[in-house]
């Protein structure tokens, strides 16, 4: 893979470039990335709370209309107020059902998500070599100080993942690269 970037011509580098750019600003694909691991956590989270509000406040409302626990009076012959409220518990209980059904589809997403950093991470170690990197930057810019390389390193490390695996979602690719790969293919030595 060193050979290869060694020997691509400027027009490949340069489509590899555009396309990379072109999959950044998709609009599809902007915004932050969020990984499906905290999206199932947070549905479950707040499937726990609709279930827990919605539950209490069933229960308040046959206490009350059994009579165990006393309204003040304007309220006690009122089918609306009761009528309303049993309306919203039930609403809390099926968006928490509901929440957690969502919970469910995220944690499918959870194990395929997993599976691709693992072959992503894989494919880095195996094909990201750090000074092969460093060299192909100097040579297209000669007098590149150490400070100065981080964003070449980076936008050439993301080009070459997305060139072998195509169609990634480029937050998920920046995230990634940022906490995984960079820091494995250029350690800090000050360490």
């Amino acid at each position: 893979e060193a050979e290869a970037l060694q020997t691509a011509t400027p027009e490949q580098l340069e489509a590899m470039k555009k396309m990379a750019a072109a999959q950044a600003a998709s609009p599809a694909k902007a915004g932050v990335y969020e990984s499906s691991a905290k999206k199932m956590e947070e549905n479950k989270a707040a499937a726990w709370s609709l279930l827990l509000v919605g539950s209490v406040g069933m229960i308040l409302i046959v206490l009350c209309l059994t009579g165990v626990f006393q309204l003040p009076a304007f309220f006690r012959g009122s089918y609306l107020f009761f009528g309303i409220m049993s309306v919203l518990c039930v609403i809390f209980l099926v968006m928490g059902i509901v929440s957690f059904k969502n919970a469910k589809g995220y944690e499918k997403d959870v194990e395929s998500e997993n599976s691709l950093k693992a072959s992503l991470e894989a494919w880095c170690k195996e094909n990201l070599k750090g000074a092969d990197i460093d060299r192909y930057i100097q040579m297209r810019n000669p007098g590149l100080d150490e400070n100065a390389m981080f964003f070449p390193r980076n936008e050439l490390i993301k080009a070459r993942i997305n060139h072998q695996f195509m169609n990634l979602d480029q937050a998920f690719l920046d995230r990634f690269v940022d906490e995984v790969v960079y820091e494995m293919v250029f350690p800090d030595k000050s360490e």
